[in-house]
């Protein structure tokens, strides 16, 4: 699971870090396997391989609250999820 400020388009599109624009709303991505990062001169063995299937997943989004103080309740931790 993560977050993106830039959309798919943007993040195609851009040479360079300068040429990145926030996009108006923040794109989350659900991604319940993952099959290796980057690009690597070795391709991925055939055991660790994910291939595509159907399958269904439940997932909750909890709300910012605000305190008295416009400070929010829950703490963010480093890769910008709340901890209680």
């Amino acid at each position: 699971m993560s977050t993106q400020i830039y959309d798919t388009d943007n993040l195609d599109r851009a040479w360079f870090t300068y040429q990145l624009k926030e996009a108006e709303a923040i794109t989350l991505n659900l991604d319940p396997k993952v099959s290796g990062v980057g690009c690597t001169a070795i391709s991925v063995l055939n055991q660790y391989r994910v291939l595509p299937e159907k399958f269904e997943f439940t997932f909750h989004l909890k709300p910012f609250t605000k305190g008295p103080n416009n400070e929010n309740k829950s703490k963010i931790n480093s890769l910008g999820w709340t901890e209680d």
